[in-house]
């Protein structure tokens, strides 16, 4: 399963997009590349019945925003995601390749600003 599969199914199981849950997660005081596993998963279980893997996808969001590692992009293995920008906003607003919107390259919704997320609270000049 992609990466991006994972945050896919988080949002068919909850009901909250990736972006709606780094907004509880900050509320929490979990964000930041020093976040601990273990408190979030512990309230990620508690709370909305996530198990240890999809939990940990959204551990990775809480600390390192929307990047992921190249190694699967463009590969043909069953881990394979098709960009190394994951998009937050929510499967149904994903824009889909050749359909006049812009590629979730940036990940950001239309209406912030143009710099793009690289961690959770922090963006690039």
């Amino acid at each position: 399963m992609s990466f991006q599969a994972y945050l896919d199914n988080i949002e068919d199981k909850t009901g909250l997009t990736p972006r709606q849950f780094i907004e509880l997660a900050k509320e929490r005081g979990f964000e930041g590349p020093t976040l601990k596993a273990g408190p979030v998963l512990e309230w990620l279980k508690e709370d909305h019945g996530l198990g240890r893997g999809h939990g940990m996808a959204l551990v990775h969001i809480f600390k390192n925003g929307a990047k992921i590692s190249d190694k699967h992009v463009g590969s043909d293995g069953t881990h394979r995601d098709d960009s190394d920008a994951l998009w937050l906003d929510g499967k149904n607003n994903r824009p889909r390749p050749g359909r006049g919107r812009r590629t979730p390259a940036v990940n950001q919704p239309e209406s912030s600003c143009s710099a793009p997320v690289t961690a959770v609270g922090t963006q690039t000049p």
